[in-house]
């Protein structure tokens, strides 16, 4: 969460950007690289004030009421989307991205919340599907799918976050964070070495892209005004197979910001709240973000399934934006829901015959 303010923090201090920044946007904002970093700050410490009050508290909860025969149908569901979402790493086609990836999303979070006290071959494959896809580049969800498996047990009845120590909480996440990065490098084609990786470290490609967007906001605002187009995209990502909602969308802050300022894509999860409504915008969508977690992380049974999905797409959430959150928890909510009558239906006949 705080690595875009070291980058910003390090321009700052350092007075020399990398990337997209350096060739396109300095002309844009500049002046505005010290004021973008105190507005971090403030945004961050809004959707931290939610989460204050659940950081001593332990997740747990029932696993989903499925048997390895189900959960062998979503692992199934599993291998055969993930070439439709990522089909360049399969061979299927260049283009890096295709359709699925909230599917992706819950299909996993199925999976770690029906395991058992012992981890199974469906298990093992599923790990090792999203570790292919991690160290082919596709880093955004799978660093903490992969996480998810580490930090989550099972004793049959619940599934709950392991009691690690400070020590060996930062050691996983280190060392995953190094795998993202070397992951990151093998992406583009670089050749790996440490020099390098600490280069790498302050001019990773997709940081930079997601804060020259961000920043792109500053200028925007400054010159154009507020535009509340955002935030109706951000609504309307939550109904599927609409052209308002979603990444696509001419109402996306990228979409928007992109017509003014040449750009990549993505963008921080606070960047449509500041083009909505300024530093005003930026801190409500931060602080309420961070009350949506919160929520999600204590309400128990399909809420804490989404909380999970949620959880697994942190990167891609804060990276890219909120709007990526929509069909996930639409299409979740679908699909857990229609487990859960199942499990209901099927215990009832039971009862009856």
């Amino acid at each position: 969460m705080i690595y875009p303010i070291v980058i910003l923090a390090f321009i700052n201090i350092n007075g020399e950007s990398s990337r997209i920044i350096a060739s396109v946007g300095e002309s844009y904002y500049s002046q505005y690289f010290d004021y973008a970093f105190q507005c971090q700050i403030l945004i961050y410490i809004a959707i931290l004030i939610p989460l204050l009050t659940i950081r001593k508290k332990i997740f747990t909860c029932s696993p989903l009421p499925i048997g390895n025969g189900i959960r062998l149908i979503f692992l199934g569901a599993l291998f055969l989307t993930y070439p439709v979402a990522y089909p360049a790493i399969f061979g299927f086609s260049n283009d890096r991205f295709g359709s699925g990836g909230s599917l992706l999303l819950i299909f996993n979070a199925i999976l770690i919340l029906s395991r058992q006290s012992k981890l199974n071959i469906i298990d093992y494959l599923t790990i090792a599907i999203n570790l292919f896809a991690l160290f082919s580049g596709e880093r955004a969800d799978t660093i903490l799918i992969l996480f998810s498996y580490f930090l989550l047990t099972s004793d049959g009845t619940h599934i709950k976050e392991k009691n690690l120590s400070n020590l060996k909480l930062f050691s996983a996440l280190l060392i995953l964070f190094i795998v993202g990065l070397i992951s990151g490098i093998n992406r583009v084609g670089g050749e790996f070495s440490l020099g390098y990786l600490a280069y790498y470290l302050l001019n990773q490609g997709t940081a930079v892209d997601v804060i020259h967007v961000y920043l792109s906001s500053f200028w925007y605002v400054e010159n154009i005004g507020f535009n509340t187009d955002p935030l109706i995209n951000f609504i309307y990502s939550f109904f599927p197979f609409n052209s308002i909602g979603g990444a696509s969308s001419e109402y996306n802050v990228t979409s928007i910001l992109r017509e003014h300022i040449p750009s990549v894509g993505g963008g921080l999860f606070y960047t449509a709240g500041y083009v909505s409504f300024g530093l005003f915008g930026a801190i409500l969508c931060s602080f309420f973000y961070g009350l949506y977690i919160k929520l999600c992380f204590n309400a128990g049974t399909i809420l804490s399934t989404l909380f999970i999905a949620i959880f697994i797409q942190q990167l891609r959430l804060q990276w890219y934006g909120l709007t990526y959150m929509g069909n996930v928890v639409s299409f979740g909510i679908i699909v857990f829901s229609v487990i859960y009558f199942f499990k209901v239906f099927f215990s009832k006949k039971g009862r009856y015959e």
